[in-house]
């Protein structure tokens, strides 16, 4: 399951009105998203930051895989001012990033090695346990 915490946003605490939304005048309301509402005015938050997710996922993958250090060291000095800039923005409250900043370096690195990691099959043959590929 996934943790809900409330938006960190201002508009979203209870007694303001922007934080309820009003009841659509057609039964086609329900079915059709309003994207310019959902950035502007989206109140749930999950735990982790996404944002930070897909921003530490291509750091992580250029640091792996590309080649020039100053663009290594660039990519993670801005990792870090975005980082900060998603929780002053208010999108995500300062738990949300730093779950992403040890979650997602972590299951990278384990699906790093899991997946390209060539091993011969003979390491699995007679092997007491099972290989999960």
């Amino acid at each position: 399951s996934v943790t809900q915490l409330p938006g960190p946003s201002f508009h979203c605490r209870a007694n303001e009105q922007t934080s309820r939304r009003p009841w659509p005048a057609h039964w086609t309301g329900h079915l059709v998203v309003d994207v310019s509402r959902q950035v502007s005015k989206s109140c749930g938050d999950l735990i982790f930051s996404s944002h930070t997710t897909f921003i530490l996922t291509g750091i992580l993958a250029y640091n792996e895989y590309g080649s020039l250090l100053v663009v290594k060291s660039a990519s993670w000095t801005l990792g870090v001012v975005l980082s900060i800039l998603i929780i002053a923005s208010r999108k995500h409250y300062t738990v949300d990033v730093v779950i992403a900043w040890y979650t997602v370096p972590l299951v990278f690195f384990s699906m790093y090695r899991r997946w390209t990691t060539r091993r011969p099959m003979s390491d699995f043959i007679g092997s007491t346990t099972s290989p999960a590929f």
